[in-house]
């Protein structure tokens, strides 16, 4: 009799460990096919960021303020991140073409002087297409003013992929540049979550 029991309490724990199996989360290949499956050309929310090297904080606050109070409704927050070197990230997004303005505004500023040499860099994932044509997936792209740059209304976009483009303000159009260019994609120096653990500084004007 104990032997027919034990039998069946066998059986009954293979069943049960069976359904276990079963009912196990997806497999990494499985869970990969699933993440394919969200609509592409979505770019990641409020992933964009400028670096503005060399003036002080104080100074980089006084062009950030500068801004916002030129392009309503534009906010950020400013970070110390090491003596000379300040991030600005984007808690509420800014668009596409307005993020090209703020690059080349941080390193000709309105009524700010800088006292330092000044080197900006900003890094997004955005569409290398003109703002207002759709269609174009999101890339990581580096967003600056070439060092030779004696026009002021332009900024270049050098793609994680290879090229570089030519933003003109006046069609906000990129087109590609010709091959070899001064300077290529580098990814931002700072992780996201070294820029997190950094206090912040509103800069935003109704």
């Amino acid at each position: 009799m104990m032997l027919i029991v034990g039998a069946i309490l066998l059986v009954l724990l293979g069943l049960l460990l069976y359904a276990s199996n079963s009912l196990k989360k997806p497999t990494g290949r499985e869970s990969t096919a699933s993440a394919a499956a969200v609509p592409a050309g979505v770019a990641p929310p409020k992933d964009k960021t400028v670096l503005v090297v060399g003036p002080p904080f104080g100074e980089v606050l006084q062009a950030a303020t500068e801004f916002t109070k030129l392009y309503a409704g534009t906010s950020m927050n400013l970070l110390a991140v090491e003596s000379g070197i300040t991030a600005a990230v984007f808690p509420a997004n800014i668009d596409q073409g307005r993020f090209y303005y703020l690059v080349n505004f941080l390193l000709y500023p309105l009524d700010v002087s800088y006292s330092q040499s000044v080197r900006v860099r900003g890094w997004a994932s955005l569409p290398v297409v003109a703002p207002c044509q759709p269609g174009s997936d999101p890339e990581p792209v580096m967003v600056f003013v070439p060092e030779t740059d004696n026009e002021y209304d332009f900024v270049l976009l050098a793609a994680a992929a290879g090229p570089v483009y030519r933003v003109d303000f006046g069609t906000m159009r990129p087109i590609e540049l010709p091959q070899p260019v001064a300077e290529t994609y580098l990814p931002l120096p700072y992780s996201p979550d070294r820029l997190r653990e950094l206090g912040a500084q509103a800069v935003s004007v109704p």
